[in-house]
């Protein structure tokens, strides 16, 4: 089923209140109601200045048809089945409230994200799938949450909900998410401390064999054969087989990775960092793997970078907290996530993401050295 079929099972149309669906050109969608937008508008976390211009003026955008024509935003009427709607009052403990949306970004863990929220008080956040691929997800995630609740991680959602509606999965999620709430899209001591508490909580040592990362690599190079063959295929062989030869049999010292450490995945509210979608997570990485992600993710959607300028940053005196063993352990770990998550052979034009990687893996990996390495 594609999004607008489950949305279309999700929603009644053509009643209740009015919403905007703004779709920018990345082909991402949300359901903006036009009571309560500045509310609602916290769900949209845009990467671009465009998008941040258009957060912050579209109340007022809204309200000129030419405007809505110029910036993409159709007025619909819709409500949320009532299936839906008597869980979220369940959960919440509430008898009405206000929701947004976002469509999800397109790929094959698509899903829908509702913000449930009433007047400015937002309290909390509700996915849906029709996609066994993504259910699993969700019990992951749900199970994930759990065991960082019990090691005394801080500012991550409770999950208050997870299991099967009607033929789709739902998960519902808290936060503390407020109007206040500010989100950084450059690396700060707050993004490192709340790391640095993660690892010393979750750190365990444990047999390299018995990690999630190993049974990462494996899986990558059970599947290089997936890969574009345009890619250099035979330097992530290499790298994995590096790897391997120095630390299989070894105790290493690993800790949880949350696996989309990005700015759209976290916000800062009253001086704290809050994160959310542990969706990737897992409890057995080498340690501030999220770092490199949040470098790399920044690089490629926001700044644009092409390979060559980050290599001018790892040279810099910017870069000098980049250690190359570690950035390519990252990268095996982000090509086995989405070369998995694909379950077929990826066509050349399928992820640009590849291609970025792989120049990066390229220079990086003729200056590592894994003698004697234990991360």
């Amino acid at each position: 089923m594609n999004i607008d079929a489950l949305l279309n099972t999700i929603i009644v149309p053509n009643k209740g209140n009015a919403f905007y669906r703004l779709t920018n050109a990345d082909n991402k969608s949300w359901l903006i109601p036009s009571k309560n937008a500045s509310s609602a508008l916290l769900l949209y976390q845009p990467s671009s200045t465009k998008g941040r211009v258009l957060k912050k003026f579209f109340p007022l955008l809204c309200r000129s048809y030419l405007c809505r024509k110029l910036i993409h935003a159709e007025q619909v009427k819709c409500v949320l089945n009532a299936d839906i709607q008597n869980l979220i009052c369940r959960i919440f403990n509430v008898d009405n409230f206000e929701f947004a949306m976002f469509l999800g970004t397109p790929s094959v863990h698509q899903k829908i994200t509702l913000q449930i929220f009433q007047d400015k008080n937002i309290l909390g956040y509700c996915k849906i799938s029709d996609s066994q691929d993504v259910e699993e997800l969700f019990v992951a995630e749900g199970s994930m949450l759990t065991y960082l609740h019990d090691k005394g991680v801080n500012n991550i959602p409770h999950c208050l909900f997870s299991g099967n509606l009607n033929g789709y999965s739902v998960f519902i999620q808290s936060t503390v998410k407020t109007s206040r709430s500010a989100i950084i899209h450059e690396w700060s001591p707050i993004h490192q401390n709340f790391l640095n508490d993660v690892k010393c909580r979750t750190q365990q040592d444990i047999l390299f064999e018995n990690s999630d990362f190993y049974r990462d690599i494996i899986a990558l190079k059970n599947n290089l054969n997936r890969l574009p063959f345009s890619l250099n295929v035979n330097i992530l062989r290499s790298a994995i087989l590096d790897i391997e030869k120095s630390l299989s049999g070894k105790i290493v010292h690993f800790c949880a990775y949350h696996g989309d450490y990005t700015p759209w995945n976290m916000f800062v509210e009253d001086g704290s960092l809050f994160v959310f979608d542990w969706e990737y997570a897992g409890c057995t990485y080498p340690p501030m793997l999220d770092r490199y992600h949040f470098f790399l993710q920044v690089a490629y959607f926001e700044k644009h970078w092409s390979p060559t300028d980050v290599i001018s940053y790892i040279n810099s005196d910017k870069g000098s907290w980049i250690d190359v063993n570690m950035l390519i352990l990252y990268l095996l770990s982000i090509f086995s996530r989405y070369v998995n998550r694909e379950k077929g052979s990826v066509a050349d034009n399928a992820n640009p993401q590849y291609f970025f990687w792989n120049e990066i893996l390229n220079y990086s990996y003729p200056r590592s050295n894994f003698s004697g390495f234990i991360p």
